[in-house]
């Protein structure tokens, strides 16, 4: 693989997560911090009451749809960025795809872990 195809490889992935910044945004409104707080302290027992109304809660699955959404986009256009940029097709390209897709997830927690330490 030469740096062209290096850099383009890069360029294309780093793309195919922009769908991930909508998901972003639409967590942003308050509803989605009170539900969580809601969750929390019915699961974790902690104390202290929260209240939600219904439009939290709408707003909150509405914001879990469209993340959802999102989530399955980036990673179909992670894979088509994959298959153009290596040149594969078929079984080897979904193989390759969920390795380096696994291993990518594995790597990222291990470097985490290590500087949380």
């Amino acid at each position: 693989m030469d740096k062209t195809t290096e850099t383009t490889m890069f360029e294309k992935e780093a793309l195919a997560r922009l769908p991930y910044l909508i998901a972003a945004l639409v967590m942003l409104p308050d509803s989605n911090r009170r539900f969580s707080k809601y969750l929390l302290s019915r699961f974790a027992e902690a104390s202290g009451v929260v209240t939600l109304s219904y439009i939290d809660i709408l707003i909150f699955a509405f914001a879990m749809i469209v993340t959802i959404l999102m989530l399955i986009w980036m990673v179909v256009l992670m894979y088509r960025a994959h298959v153009v940029s290596c040149n594969i097709k078929g079984a080897k390209a979904v193989i390759t795809f969920i390795v380096s897709l696994v291993g990518g997830e594995v790597l990222s927690k291990f470097a985490i872990s290590l500087l949380l330490t």
